[in-house]
């Protein structure tokens, strides 16, 4: 027997039932007993299991019955932990001492509740966020833990002043136009503030000349207890500069065109700049030659680009030239050579072209040529092509030789050599005779091979010619010559042939042989001659007797016939023959044999050189499936009718293919049950046609599956029999439910208003209890005891409690709302203020200061105001800050604004030419009408009309100028540029002399074309 109890244990993961055997004096070995029982009984504190064996054997003699119980504790239950006493200082400043709180747990398993020590880290955080947590947490003696509890006290320590620092800055740091001037931005650190606070700078605007503009800001900060920062300035400068360069070209040496120019010079540039004291060599840039090396350019640019990204206009020069030392090459287009061909009828010069590197497309070429040279056998002629480009680049010469032959004399064809047999008997050879063709364009004689239909006419009158016929390479034939020889063919020898004969051909026991008769028949001869043939008599065995008979005969001309021979065979044999099996694969009983193979036999004769296959006779399967038997018998009888002792084999087999049927015996499904105590696997059998009894089948299974909630597990009985016939697989499944994980509860939503203020509503939050054995979260309706505390402090708490359906309660969560009820507005003051009142350029605009005074404030708060900054033109500036406030609770105070206004004016005025007539170097202009000057500034509706003085005309009489300059400063003395107008004029009244020559005008920039000048007229008196 055996036996593992839990003896009181808590929790067993599982309840092995004891086993036990019964041993009788009767069995040969112990026999397996299935105990009963009820199951578990008992509270969970107190579980119990018995279980009973009884045995009575085959002779009803009972056993005493054994029983075995088994007890343990079955306790999932966690303790809960509450809090019983607590002094939370919320928050406070300072407090002067800390109370820990209390704590207190209830278990299932304990008649009260049962003080819990706490643990706690001791205060922890920065001094503006202390805080303090006790933790409670407690394990019964089933190892069942409670949800640990925690109490967490905060409060204030603070006397740290705050600092103001530069967040961001963008310093122009002297750069040019930049495009805005953005301020830089201050935080003021504080230790009691979670982050860095924003603090708005306070400015006087920028100051100074445009190419050394400065800007400072200032940053001041306070905290709400009085902990004033130490001010923080930063200051940004930069230069105003929109005036772009200008780049000349200095010098350049372009190839125009030319051809393979030795060296290229490349340009030189200046730039002249506003900010620069002189010009400035600027570097071109290049992207070195390019185009084809026929149309070569290559194209300098400069660029230039002040300190202050003002950029030039770019300026760019080109050079080409052409690089070409390539030679041509010519080539044949078309060519229609003779190659030797006999009189063309006409000779087609070849074509040529040239390709050049140079030119777009090929260039026809016409080549010269000597004319036809040579004997008229051998006739050439050559053309020769030359072509030199325009850049004298000569291409190699090409040639192209035509040769043919002019010939009309026909070839002569001679008999050399000739042996005629003349009639004569059987020559022993025939040889031909031999030609020869002379021709006038052969240097000697050629052998010509003549042709030939071969010999003809009957043997005793052979003929043969043999014709010579030869045409030269230009077609000009020979007259033909024939030979013919004659001569007598006879080497036929006679044939003998078979007369009569009458052979037994193998036959058995012939009665009697008859010898053949012969007779010759030759060519040379008008009848048959009759032949007696030459025998040695019968010989050879009794199985295969032979007899031949032989014919000779030679004729008058010694030629000898093919002897004849004729051969008899009989057989003299009255043996029977013999009968043998020489294969055969019984199945021997064997399952479905996939086919029948059936045995081969063979006979042995005393007349066969080699055994003989036979072939059996059978009258097929017979017999039940399962015992299938097949005989064959081989029967021989040779050809002298003597038969063989017949021979059978006999093959035995089964036929089976009923599939087995495999049955379920017993099965105790727990059905979905919870946490069985143990799993029964079902029993199987299998039932076969070819078994006098079902047979047990022992299942497979993968053990349990799937998740806890919904555990599986499947026993597959397979069987096969002994012909390998499978049944059809039989599948039990059992489900059950292990399940002892306690549900969560989960906040779904939650509306807290957080310490809002005036919330119109106060939603309750849900929550919902998440288990292992549910397909979705399920809805908890929690409880509460509705708001408490004052106004400024309201709370409502609601507390989610869930226990499933096995008893497993869920950790109970709460969930606390606050707000604060406040609907006085708060109020705004200003506390400074220093408006401008109109004055022109205010060295610094000082922005007001306000004060926001708030029910719910221990003191007036700073409200930074907004502006949009100044607005309006120039000459009539305005700006406003308004002071807005709205506290926690969205009270909006009454909005709060003041305006200051101020005149800006740096800009000076612009002085314009209204109308001139300046006479332009005319000579003696009746009257000078003085040109007219107007003003125009941004603080004038129109243009003023400005008085120019002039210091009257000046110069020669030759070249009379004078010069009128207009200058003007506004009410805010900005001065505008003083703009001068010069007119220029001849007073001549004398004739001029003639043009004596004409000289070069000095260039005026470097780089510029020459232009020849006439010299003026000399003037006299």
């Amino acid at each position: 027997m055996t036996g593992s109890d839990p003896a009181g244990a808590c929790n067993p993961t599982s309840i092995t039932a004891p086993t036990f055997e019964a041993t009788d004096n009767c069995l040969a070995s112990a026999l397996s007993v299935i105990p009963t029982t009820d199951g578990p009984t008992g509270p969970a504190c107190a579980r119990t299991q018995t279980w009973t064996a009884n045995y009575t054997d085959a002779c009803t003699n009972a056993a005493v019955p054994v029983s075995v119980s088994y007890t343990w504790v079955e306790d999932v239950v966690i303790p809960v932990i509450a809090v019983v006493t607590g002094a939370d200082p919320a928050g406070a400043c300072n407090p002067t001492s800390i109370t820990a709180p209390t704590f207190e747990a209830t278990d299932n398993c304990l008649a009260s509740a049962l003080s819990v020590i706490p643990t706690t880290a001791g205060p922890t955080g920065p001094a503006c966020a202390r805080t303090q947590t006790w933790t409670a947490n407690y394990t019964d003696a089933c190892t069942n833990a409670a949800v640990p509890v925690s109490v967490s006290y905060t409060w204030v320590e603070d006397v740290v002043i705050p600092v103001i620092a530069v967040v961001t800055g963008a310093d122009p740091a002297g750069a040019c136009n930049p495009t805005s001037i953005t301020a830089p931005t201050f935080e003021a650190t504080d230790n009691c503030l979670a982050s860095a606070l924003s603090v708005i700078p306070t400015t006087a605007g920028p100051t100074g000349p445009a190419c050394a503009r400065p800007q400072t800001w200032t940053a001041n900060y306070t905290d709400a207890c009085t902990n004033a920062a130490v001010p923080v300035s930063v200051s940004y400068t930069w230069v105003e500069d929109v005036v772009i360069p200008v780049i000349a070209v200095v010098t350049g040496s372009d190839p125009a065109g030319a051809c393979n120019p030795t060296s290229i010079t490349a340009p030189t540039f200046e730039a002249t700049d506003n900010c620069l004291a002189s010009a400035l060599s600027v570097i071109p840039t290049t992207a070195g030659p390019t185009g084809p090396a026929c149309a070569r350019t290559q194209t300098w640019t400069a660029n230039y680009t002040d300190a202050c990204t003002n950029a030039a206009v770019p300026v760019s020069v080109s050079y080409t030239w052409v690089e070409d030392v390539v030679i041509p090459v010519i080539a044949v287009v078309t060519g229609a050579d003779p190659a030797g061909a006999c009189n063309p009828t006409s000779i087609t010069a070849p074509t040529f072209e040239a390709t050049d590197n140079c030119l777009a497309s090929a260039l026809s070429v016409i080549p010269t040529t000597a004319g036809p040279t040579g004997p008229a056998c051998a006739r050439t002629q050559t053309w020769t092509a030359n072509y030199t480009d325009a850049c004298t680049n000569a291409a190699v010469p090409v040639s192209v030789s035509y040769t043919w032959v002019e010939d009309v004399v026909i070839p002569v064809i001679a008999v050399v050599t000739g042996s005629d047999p003349a009639g004569a008997c059987n020559p022993t050879s025939i040889t031909a005779p031999t030609f020869e063709a002379t021709d006038n364009c052969l240097a000697s004689a050629l052998s010509v091979i003549p042709t030939t239909a071969g010999p003809t006419g009957p043997a005793c009158a052979r003929t043969q010619t043999w014709t010579a016929n030869y045409t030269d390479a230009c077609t000009n034939a020979a007259v033909p010559v024939s030979v013919t020889y004659t001569w007598v063919e006879d080497v036929v020898i006679p044939v003998i042939a078979v007369v009569t004969g009458s052979d037994p051909a193998g036959a058995c026991n012939p009665t009697s042989i008859t010898a053949p008769t012969f007779e010759a028949t030759d060519n040379c001869l008008a009848s048959a001659l009759s032949v007696i043939p030459t025998t040695a008599g019968p010989t050879g065995p009794a199985c295969a007797r032979t007899q031949t008979w032989t014919a000779n005969y030679t004729d008058a001309c010694t030629n000898a016939a093919v002897p004849v021979s004729v051969t008899y065979t009989w057989v003299e044999d009255v043996v029977i023959p013999v009968i043998a099996v020489v294969t055969g694969s019984d199945p021997a009983g064997a399952c479905n044999p996939a086919s029948i193979t059936a045995p081969t036999f063979e006979a042995t004769d005393n007349c066969l050189a080699s055994a003989l296959s036979v072939i059996p006779t059978t009258a097929g399967p017979t017999g039940p499936a399962c015992a299938r038997t097949q005989t064959w018998t081989a029967n021989y009888t040779d050809a002298c009718t003597n038969a063989a002792v017949p021979v059978s084999v006999s093959y035995t087999w089964v036929e089976d293919v009923v599939i087995p049927v495999i049955a379920v015996v017993t099965g105790s499904d727990p059905a979905g049950a919870c946490n069985p105590t143990s799993i029964t696997a079902p029993t199987f059998e299998a039932t076969d046609n070819c078994l006098a009894s079902a047979l047990t089948v022992i299942p497979t299974t993968a053990g349990p599956t799937g998740p806890a909630c919904a555990r599986t597990q499947t026993w597959t009985a397979n069987y096969t029999d002994a012909c390998t016939n499978a049944a059809v697989p039989v599948s039990v499944s059992y489900t059950w439910v292990e399940d002892v994980v306690i549900p969560v509860i989960a906040v779904v939503t939650s509306s807290d208003p957080a310490g809002a203020c005036n919330p119109t509503s106060i939603t309750a939050p849900t929550f919902e209890a998440t288990d292992n054995c549910l397909a979705s979260a399920l809805s908890v309706i929690p409880t509460t005891a509705g708001p408490t505390g004052p106004a400024c402090a309201r709370t409502q708490t609601w507390t989610a409690n869930y226990t499933d359906a096995c008893t497993n309660a869920a950790v109970p969560v709460s969930v606390s709302y606050t707000w604060v009820e406040d609907v006085v507005i708060p109020v705004i003051a200003v506390v400074t203020s220093a408006d401008p009142a109109g004055a022109c350029n205010p060295t610094s605009i000082t922005a007001p200061t306000f004060e926001a005074t708030d029910n719910c404030l221990a003191s007036a708060l700073s409200v930074i105001p907004t502006t949009a900054g100044p607005t309006g033109p120039a000459c009539a500036r305005t700006q406003t800050w308004t002071a807005n406030y709205t506290d926690a609770c969205t009270n909006a105070a009454v909005p709060v604004s003041v305006t200051y206004t101020w005149v800006e004016d740096v800009v000076i005025p612009v002085i314009a030419v209204v109308t001139g007539s300046d006479p332009a170097g005319a000579c003696n202009p009746t009257s000078i009408t003085a040109p007219t000057f107007e003003a125009t500034d941004n603080c004038l509706a129109s243009a003023l009309s400005v008085i120019p003085t002039t210091a009257g005309p000046t110069g020669p009489a030759c070249a009379r100028t004078q010069t009128w300059t207009a200058n003007y400063t506004d009410a805010c003395t900005n001065a505008a540029v003083p703009v001068s107008v010069s007119y220029t004029w001849v007073e001549d009244v004398y004739p001029l002399q003639p043009v004596r020559q004409v000289r070069p005008v000095q260039e005026h920039k470097r780089g510029q074309p020459t232009i020849p000048m006439p010299v003026p007229m000399q003037r006299y008196r």
